[in-house]
């Protein structure tokens, strides 16, 4: 029995009910009528414990002062209610939603039985939002049957059927009346109401009771409800669906999407920036690097920074080499050469110089190459060259060792102290082709017509120790840095033994396309006596021919670390924006997604469902789709890593693999790469986005005030 004492409503500032009183009984169907606006509907809230506003509420002669969270408990226990909108929840078929509720009673009726008794047997699998309006009334009632309360209300529970299901539906709530249970129905139809045992008429501000049949209450069984499992909610709300499921891993690619590539973004500009990396502090202000410029591309590109090693070059003619010498301010020149990775030998082959560290007599391994360095250099990874050093360059110091650049040192391992067993190219001579060709590295200027030239060595082995590490701002990236007279007492070796045919060039394997020449230089080393002349000197030497390029390295990095160094700060906020704006799309994404879940979420709320518990199922839910997302990037990685596992299992060779591997893969390979660094980046944003959503929109939820939502439905 309900009884409800006291009752004072108002609904936006209007009073509906004064001092009303109210009184429903087991076995019996009350009835309440009135004009629209009278407070119907509201009174069924309190009656459902979905209303704050003034009264008393006894519940089989016990009064009850309930708070919050006691209401909804009560309301989960004992109370059925049948909107006018008739909820349901519109994620799941209606087989789920008549499930979700059995799951919840110890009724013996099955989904089945409970869709024949209201005629929508073929509606089993349909989706609530493809039902009639009078379809969906039938099912919610079928819901309100299956929950098996004690206290059924519906709100007007006939208004969208045909009198055949009219008649159904009241025989049904006859049903239930005639099991002990309350039922209370608000209605506007007159024969609905004439079907009523009890009537109350709602009529200027009073609530008086117009019918009354005398029945004899029937004796309710106080019956345990069953505890749905939190599991079994999630497997009912938010599983059950497949196309739902469907829509969850589109939605969660979607997502992944953008937050992937900004990632891989963020973490191959970090890289960039890692590398293009510049500095002053090991390069002497007053020297300057002359070059012939046989090809004109360094006058076009105004190249030359950090060009430490040179390809298309003829050697520079003694008659420049004079009128350098002869500039004022000059005070000191030296031939310049370096020894580089691959060189021609005797034979017409490439010889290549290989390196071994020590370190306390144990050999060190270097850096295992990454994809890109296969491609950019060799399968071996790093080639180096060998770079002169000389008395006026007061940094480095003289008779103890070599140097090595900050990129030898990482992709080597090398460090301070170590001893390097090297094998150099040291030339002795040039091969020159007899044929004019043309270069230049801008492809809209056309550079002059020159004869290329390439040095032939051999190589020399040389053992030394490293007693530096210099900042790597060389194109060549890795460096070694040798004293000038070792190098040129190597040269100069080599030469003589050239000379007294000790070295024999193989004539066959350069007839035809080259003659061989004395080795000259095709570079010189200049210093200026003070830095205030440098720019005059390199100018006057500018000004010599245009077949001849001057340079001052320390000008030029510095210019150039001021475009790295705003590169570099520009890089950096580009890439906390992509990082940003796909974290944004990505939160909007998941906030629609999530939207379609409001009716769920809203329906536990207005079933009573403790919060605890809903939270826990929207718990799981979040980290189902975390778990979605992270399988997405695992197979993002795997399939990106397709060419490595096939190396690394010794079914492809790694080069042709890669030269023929399609460049949209080649892109893809690079932006799918894993990396510690990706990978937790990744987790962290996805949890973070996700989870931040989810309490986001969880929150919103349970602000939304029930009754409210109930009537914008």
């Amino acid at each position: 029995m309900i009884k409800l004492k006291n009752i004072n409503i108002k609904f936006n500032k209007k009073e509906c009910i004064r001092n009303g009183d109210f009184q429903a009984y087991n076995g019996q169907i009350t009835g309440i009528y009135g004009e629209s606006g009278t407070g119907k509907s509201s009174l069924l809230y309190i009656l459902g414990m979905l209303s704050n506003q003034q009264h008393e509420y006894y519940y089989n002669n016990q009064k009850l002062v309930l708070n919050d969270k006691e209401k909804a408990e009560f309301r989960n226990q004992h109370i059925s209610v049948i909107t006018q909108s008739s909820q349901l929840i519109e994620t799941i078929s209606v087989e789920k939603n008549i499930e979700f509720y059995l799951k919840q009673s110890n009724i013996n009726y099955t989904i089945n039985e409970l869709l024949e008794m209201i005629h929508l047997k073929d509606k089993i699998n349909a989706m609530p939002s493809s039902l009639s309006g009078g379809e969906r009334q039938r099912v919610a009632i079928a819901c309100a049957i299956a929950k098996d309360s004690d206290i059924i209300l519906a709100d007007e529970p006939t208004s969208a059927l045909d009198q055949d299901n009219k008649d159904m539906v009241m025989e049904l709530l006859r049903k239930c009346a005639l099991q002990g249970k309350t039922v209370i129905i608000v209605s506007h139809e007159k024969n609905v109401i004439e079907e009523c045992d009890r009537v109350y008429k709602l009529d200027h501000l009073e609530l008086t009771l117009g019918k009354e049949i005398e029945k004899q209450e029937i004796e309710v069984k106080k019956k345990e409800k069953k505890k749905i499992k939190v599991l079994e909610m999630f497997e009912l709300l938010f599983y059950s669906n497949k196309k739902n499921n469907r829509r969850r891993i589109l939605v969660s690619f979607i997502i992944l999407t953008p937050l992937f590539l900004g990632i891989s973004i963020f973490v191959q500009d970090k890289e960039d920036l890692s590398i293009e990396h510049y500095s002053v502090d090991d390069i002497t202000q007053n020297k300057l690097l002359v070059y012939s410029d046989e090809t004109g591309d360094y006058h076009m590109t105004k190249s030359g920074f950090a060009l430490h090693t040179t390809e298309y070059c003829q050697p520079l003619k003694s008659s420049h080499i004079n009128k350098i010498n002869k500039i004022n301010s000059v005070r000191k020149s030296y031939d310049y050469y370096t020894l580089n990775y691959a060189m021609l030998n005797q034979y017409g082959r490439d010889n290549t110089m290989t390196i071994k560290v020590k370190r306390n007599n144990t050999v060190i391994e270097k850096r295992k190459p990454t994809d890109e360095d296969i491609i950019s250099y060799s399968r071996e990874g790093y080639p180096f060259s060998v770079i002169p050093f000389y008395p006026e360059e007061k940094g480095f110091k003289r008779n103890e060792g070599v140097y090595v650049n900050t990129n030898m040192a990482y992709n080597y391992n090398i460090k301070v102290g170590d001893t390097l067993e090297l094998e150099l190219n040291v030339p002795y001579a040039v091969a020159k082709s007899v044929q004019e060709e043309v270069f230049s590295m801008d492809e809209e200027e056309v550079g002059n017509t020159y004869y290329p030239t390439s040095c032939i060595g051999e190589l020399v082995k040389y053992k030394t120790k490293v007693i530096g590490i210099v900042e790597a701002n060389s194109i060549a990236y890795n460096e070694v840095y040798l004293q000038n007279d070792i190098m040129q007492d190597m040269l100069d070796k080599q030469i003589q033994r050239y000379k007294n045919n000790e070295i024999k060039i193989d004539k066959k394997a350069y007839e035809g396309y080259s003659t061989i020449e004395d080795l000259k230089p095709y570079a010189k080393t200049v210093f200026v006596d003070k830095v205030d002349n440098v720019l005059k000197v390199q100018n006057d030497i500018n000004e010599i021919s245009d077949k001849i390029f001057a340079y001052n390295e320390y000008q030029s990095i510095l210019e150039l670390k001021e475009e790295s160094d705003k590169l570099i700060n520009d890089t950096v906020k580009i890439s906390y924006l992509i990082v940003g704006v796909f974290i944004i799309s990505g939160a909007i994404i998941e906030v629609l997604y999530l939207r379609s879940h409001k009716s769920t979420y809203m329906m536990m709320r207005f079933l009573g469902i403790d919060k605890k518990k809903i939270k826990k199922v929207y718990m799981i839910h979040e980290v189902w789709q975390i778990m979605i997302m992270l399988c997405i990037s695992v197979i993002v990685y795997i399939t990106a890593s397709i060419p490595k596992i096939l190396i690394s299992c010794q079914l492809a060779d790694e080069m042709e693999l890669y030269t023929r591997l399609p460049d949209f893969y080649l892109y893809y390979m690079d932006y799918g790469k894993f990396s510690f660094l990706h990978f937790v980046l990744l987790i962290l944003i996805i949890i973070i986005v996700i989870s931040g959503v989810h309490l986001f929109k969880t929150y919103r939820y349970d602000k939304n005030d029930i009754i409210k939502w109930l009537r914008e439905k």
